[in-house]
């Protein structure tokens, strides 16, 4: 485990270290264990979540001194963080979509059309597939690795810059690649390192923003692949013609997200996590607790399963959008065509998901939104299987973004209500995320089969729209959420 012999000493920035706070850290745990705790029936079997915000047992801990400790540092926050703080946090989670979708929808695909245009669809799949697989392992790794590093500079802006330094040595070495083992090993390293970036990033949500404010916080992190995804798109194809310097795509995208993250980085302080409060890191328990069984939580299973589904329908549009509008509409600028789709799809999303979350609050109904907006995707991914034209396609990408705007407002607050335990949410939340990760690697690879089969953009997005009408079916009978 990452630790640091200079771990003792306290960081200027730590108000948690003063005697005052130690004493009102000693009176609010008294008053809360003196409380009574009111008996609850939890819905799909969520237990209280008193317990939740003390993360080392006190059995684990030797004397009463280190209960004061590990209770102050484990403690909820109540101090309000500015917008400035909250904007640049969000900054900094959109490198993903930036770096993610951008490559995979934009850069990769000219790449490798360039590097092998005979098998560019089979290579493009191997290479999409193999990083999203380095991505899934890498999210829970690097997260338990930053939540036990005891470093001067702090556990989530340690890993932050680590996971930073190792986005930016893949991109190079996509940048440099001459053939297409050397892009899968650049590849490999950029989702590994950005995917766990995401994960660090989460993590800075439960540590310092208070509850009132947290919906604003997580809104930017479930947002951040289409923002993202949408910036690096625009910036790219403003900045270079990847068609002819995939290359520097790749270095611009460097370039980004070091400003990203830096720029969060100048108002991001945390304080040192003392090494006494640090439980040994063992992989068999990891792996051993990445599971929840969907037949005592079905509400769980039938969730996982809608939002697997709608994000494949998503991701196998996405991915092979830069062939479809080369091949079937023709366009002479195939790059600058996804441009124009992320420009009026994210738009849509964004304001499509602000007026469902206000809406969905004030009716308090959940399910009307995620089916809704399941079944608007379907009827837009129908509309651009079957036609040639840009106009009709331009108008199905708006109708798309607002299907996806309608289904994101809610589906977190979905997958909050049907947890099974309340002492293991950011586990089972991370396994609800595996939902997004899932497509990654399998929505090539169906997607790169169909059309080596079929040689057909119809048959192909008409089977995303099948899988987006089943996302609806498949949540409609969870029965905790409305």
């Amino acid at each position: 485990m990452p630790t640091n012999s200079s771990s003792e000493e306290k960081s200027p920035t730590e108000d948690t270290s003063t005697a005052k706070d130690v004493t009102k850290a000693k009176s609010t745990i008294a008053a809360e264990r003196a409380t009574p705790v009111e008996s609850t029936t939890p819905t799909n079997g969520e237990k209280s979540a008193l317990s939740i915000e003390h993360a080392v047992p006190v059995e684990n801990v030797s004397n009463t001194e280190e209960v004061t400790e590990a209770d102050t540092f484990y403690k909820t926050p109540t101090r309000s963080v500015s917008w400035l703080y909250r904007i640049l946090f969000g900054v900094a989670a959109i490198v993903l979509g930036v770096d993610n979708v951008t490559i995979k929808q934009l850069i990769l695909p000219a790449q490798i059309a360039h590097l092998d245009p005979t098998n560019k669809i089979v290579a493009f799949t191997l290479i999409a597939s193999v990083g999203a697989i380095a991505g899934v392992i890498s999210s829970p790794l690097i997260g338990a690795l930053s939540d036990r590093t005891t470093w001067r500079l702090g556990r989530r802006r340690s890993w932050m810059l680590i996971t930073t330094v190792g986005v930016v040595i893949g991109l190079l070495i996509m940048g440099l690649a001459t053939s297409i083992w050397m892009v899968l090993v650049g590849e490999i390293l950029v989702q590994f390192w950005v995917d766990g970036l995401l994960a660090v990033c989460t993590a800075v949500i439960p540590d310092q923003i208070p509850p009132s404010q947290r919906a604003s916080a997580s809104a930017f992190v479930g947002m951040s692949p289409l923002v993202g995804g949408a910036v690096g798109i625009i910036l790219i194809s403003r900045l270079t013609n990847v068609l002819v310097h995939a290359d520097l795509g790749y270095y611009y995208l460097a370039v980004t997200s070091v400003l990203f993250v830096l720029a969060f980085l100048l108002v991001f302080r945390e304080q040192q996590l003392p090494r006494t409060l640090v439980k040994p890191f063992r992989f068999a328990e990891l792996f051993s607790e990445m599971w929840v069984n969907p037949r005592r939580y079905p509400d769980f299973g039938f969730v996982w399963l809608s939002r697997c589904l709608a994000f494949f329908g998503y991701q196998v549009l996405i991915t092979y959008l830069l062939y479809y509008l080369q091949d079937v509409i023709k366009l002479a600028r195939a790059d600058q065509g996804v441009a124009a789709f992320t420009i009026a799809s994210t738009s849509a999303v964004i304001v499509a998901a602000i007026v469902s979350g206000a809406l969905a609050d004030r009716i308090q109904r959940l399910k009307p939104f995620v089916i809704s907006g399941a079944l608007l995707m379907a009827c837009a991914l129908f509309g651009i299987a079957f036609t040639t034209t840009w106009p009709v396609f331009i108008v199905a990408s708006i109708l798309v973004g607002v299907g996806f705007g309608v289904y994101l407002a809610v589906d977190q607050a979905i997958a909050v209500k049907v947890l099974p335990r309340a002492e293991a949410r950011g586990k089972d939340l991370g396994l609800i995320n595996t939902a997004i990760f899932i497509p990654l690697i399998i929505g090539p690879l169906v997607g790169g089969f169909v059309l080596n089969v079929f040689h057909s953009y119809t048959i192909l997005y008409s089977i995303a729209a099948i899988i987006l009408v089943l996302a609806a079916v498949f949540i409609m009978p969870v029965k905790s959420v409305r």
